[in-house]
């Protein structure tokens, strides 16, 4: 599949740079803010997911999946699971995960 560029604006691949830019940042400030509380590595897309607002059952799913694959130990997925559960007050499991919370709140506490 070829991609053309020539149907869009300087501004609209400007913008969609920008975007691409914020998201990258999120994506960074969140998994680092979060590393760092629970003193263990997150992958990738289990970040990727709370950046998306996903639900905490999707995340839930996203963490065994990571304990299945031996990305995350399952003593560290435990911690991780009840840990967002606290942080983002989840009650119930499908709740969606609101990343502005951490983004907001939660790195001035470690990021200061």
């Amino acid at each position: 599949m070829q991609c053309s560029l020539e149907d869009y604006s300087t501004e609209d691949i400007n913008k969609e740079k920008l975007q691409i830019e914020i998201r990258l940042q999120r994506q960074k400030l969140i998994q680092e803010t979060l590393e760092k509380y629970f003193g263990f590595r997150i992958p990738k897309y289990i970040i990727d997911d709370i950046v998306d607002n996903e639900t905490y059952h999707h995340i839930c799913l996203m963490i065994n999946l990571a304990t299945v694959n031996e990305r995350l130990l399952e003593e560290n997925a435990d911690r991780l699971k009840e840990g967002i559960k606290e942080i983002f007050s989840i009650k119930n499991s499908f709740d969606n995960l609101e990343s502005e919370h951490i983004l907001n709140e939660f790195t001035s506490i470690y990021f200061k």
